[in-house]
C-alpha cells in the first residue's frame, strides 16, 4: 500500500467521523430547540394559569378598599393596600412573561403607522412624573423636531415606559433622569440617561437577557429590558446601554424615520 492510498483512507476516515459529529451536533441542536419551545410553552401556560385567579382577586381587593363591602379600620386598610400593590406587581410580571412569549414565538403582530415619536415620549414622561415625584427625582426632556417614524405606538410606549421606569428605579432620591430624542442621519435616536448606581462592565453583556437583574433588592421580574430589546429589533431598530458603576447609565435606541 503506497503513501497516497494510506492518505486517501485517512482522509476518508476523518471525513466519516466529521460527518458523524456534525449529525450528532445537529441532533443536539434540535433537542435544545425542542426544550426551548417546551420552556416557552410552559412559561406561557403558567402565566395564563396565574392570571386567571389574579384578576378577580384584585377586583375583590379594590371593592373592599372602596368600602363597597363594608367598613375598614386603619390597620385593615393598610394591610389590604400592601396586598393590592403586591398583586399588581405580580400581574405586571405575568403580563411581561406573556408578552415575551409572544415576541419570541413570532406570534405578536405590530400595528405600524406613522407616529410623532416626540409626542409619544412627552405622553410617557407625563405618566412617569408621579413615580419620579415619589423619589423627588427631576424628570426632564430634550427633544428636537424630526419626521415621524413608522412604528406600533402601543409597543413603543412599552419600550419608553420600561426604560424611564428603570432609570427612576435605579436613581437615588433627589436625582435626575433625562430623556433626549433627535434625528441622526435617517434614524431617530432616543436616549434615557440617569445618574443612578450604574452597571458593572461584567454585567453589560447580560443586561438584555431574560430574568437578569442587576440589583435583586429592587422589585421586578427582570423582563423589561429583554422585552424592550425584542420590540425595538422587531421595528428594525437597535438598542444599547452605556454605563459606569456609580456614575449612571444611558439607554439608547434607534428607529427609522419616514421623512
Amino acid at each position: 500500500m503506497d503513501v497516497l492510498e494510506v492518505t486517501d483512507r485517512a482522509v476518508e476516515l476523518a471525513t466519516r467521523k466529521l460527518k458523524q459529529k456534525v449529525k450528532e451536533l445537529e441532533r443536539a441542536y434540535e433537542d435544545l430547540k425542542a426544550l426551548d419551545r417546551m420552556k416557552d410553552e410552559f412559561l406561557a401556560m403558567t402565566a395564563h394559569e396565574l392570571k386567571t385567579p389574579l384578576t378577580p382577586m384584585l377586583s375583590l381587593v379594590r371593592q373592599i378598599l372602596d368600602r363597597d363591602l363594608g367598613k375598614l379600620n386603619e390597620k385593615q386598610e393598610k394591610a389590604l393596600r400592601i396586598v393590592s400593590r403586591g398583586a399588581e406587581r405580580l400581574g405586571g410580571s405575568i403580563e411581561k412573561i406573556l408578552e415575551i412569549s409572544k415576541l419570541e414565538s413570532g406570534r405578536m403582530e405590530l400595528n405600524k403607522e406613522k407616529i410623532q415619536l416626540a409626542s409619544l415620549i412627552q405622553d410617557v414622561i407625563e405618566q412617569m412624573k408621579p413615580l419620579a415625584r415619589l423619589k423627588k427625582i427631576t424628570l426632564t426632556q430634550r427633544i428636537t423636531k424630526f419626521p415621524p417614524v413608522e412604528a406600533d405606538g402601543r409597543r413603543m410606549t412599552t419600550v419608553l415606559t420600561n426604560l424611564i421606569e428603570n432609570a427612576i428605579k435605579f436613581t437615588s432620591d433627589g436625582g435626575k433622569v433625562t430623556v433626549e430624542a433627535k434625528q441622526r442621519g435617517n434614524r431617530a435616536l432616543v436616549q434615557v440617561r440617569d445618574r443612578g448606581i450604574g452597571i458593572a462592565k461584567r454585567d453589560l453583556p447580560k443586561l438584555f437577557t431574560k430574568f437578569f437583574q442587576v440589583d435583586h433588592t429592587k422589585p421586578g421580574a427582570g423582563l423589561g429590558l429583554s422585552i424592550s430589546k425584542l420590540l425595538v429589533e422587531a421595528h428594525g431598530g437597535k438598542i444599547r446601554c452605556e454605563s459606569k458603576l456609580g456614575k449612571g447609565s444611558t439607554f439608547s435606541f434607534t428607529l427609522l424615520v419616514k421623512g
